[in-house]
């Protein structure tokens, strides 16, 4: 854990990650898919919150000094809520925060989301009777392709997935020359590197090569029992207007992209249009 990257919370003293508006805007988008997937699922299913990539529950803006909660606590404060809340950080003092703020409202797993016996755990709380909706905050390219497979495989889960477009920059070049491949293979699977090849040879933009590798990004998703798939076309942008991310939504059944799509017609601001 980096003292760069995590700030003491001037409310509980423990670990808030260093973020900006931006990371504001984009949990807000969630919060509001957690409601309507809650809202809409409460006579059907038992829900279950799934969190990859927890970190210590709490943000903090770098400039500000504003806090807002993270995943997990967005999960625990629904209106209507989930009937079961797992999340998943491998850092022992961000997991150790964790379980301070969430208290009994929900379990914290102490290990690597990719781990086959932290997936199995996971696994395990979704099945008969059970709808979940798994969070994936990339920070990087963090949750392998064959993590999102095995964990889906014959269950019922809705993907919510953060797609970085910084990271896809800033390392095209090494993936291609070989030094960052086994990372990109693992993240898309087999099959993007003639994609990244072709932006490449094209001489797309930065922008338009991150869009190529989104769409097969989905395609993938597609591949792995995943039809209904949507992200936003709108980027996610920091304080200097480069782009950071953008959403996904992956579906097994097509209301997940229907309450994506209604999500995501008012922004935070207000204004309509995330899609």
């Amino acid at each position: 854990m980096s003292s760069s990257e995590y700030r003491a919370s001037k409310e509980d003293g423990l670990p808030s990650r260093v973020s900006g508006p931006w990371a504001r805007e984009k949990l807000e988008y969630l919060a509001k898919y957690m409601s309507i997937f809650n809202v809409g699922m409460r006579n059907k299913w038992d829900r279950v919150f799934l969190d990859l990539l927890a970190g210590p529950g709490r943000c903090v803006e770098a400039d500000t000094g504003d806090e807002f909660d993270g995943s997990p606590l967005l999960a625990v404060r629904q209106k209507v809520r989930f009937s079961e809340i797992v999340v998943v950080e491998g850092d022992p003092s961000l997991a150790a925060a964790l379980r301070q703020r969430v208290n009994a409202s929900a379990q914290v797993i102490e290990g690597d989301c990719n781990d086959p016996l932290v997936i199995k755990q996971l696994r395990d709380r979704l099945g008969h009777r059970r709808l979940g909706l798994a969070f994936a905050d990339n920070l990087g390219l963090d949750v392998t392709l064959g993590t999102l497979r095995t964990l889906s495989e014959d269950r019922r889960v809705d993907l919510c997935i953060t797609f970085q477009l910084g990271d896809l920059k800033r390392n095209l070049h090494r993936a291609l020359t070989g030094s960052d491949a086994s990372r990109w293979s693992a993240f898309f699977g087999e099959g993007w590197r003639p994609v990244a090849e072709d932006a490449e040879r094209r001489n797309l933009s930065a922008e338009d090569t991150a869009n190529v590798l989104l769409d097969f990004y989905g395609q993938q998703l597609g591949a792995i029992g995943y039809p209904h798939v949507r992200h936003s076309r709108r980027v996610m942008k920091n304080s200097r207007n480069v782009g950071l991310y953008r959403l996904l939504l992956a579906g097994k059944h097509e209301r997940a992209v229907q309450f994506f799509e209604e999500i995501s017609k008012i922004e935070p601001s207000g204004q309509r249009g995330l899609l």
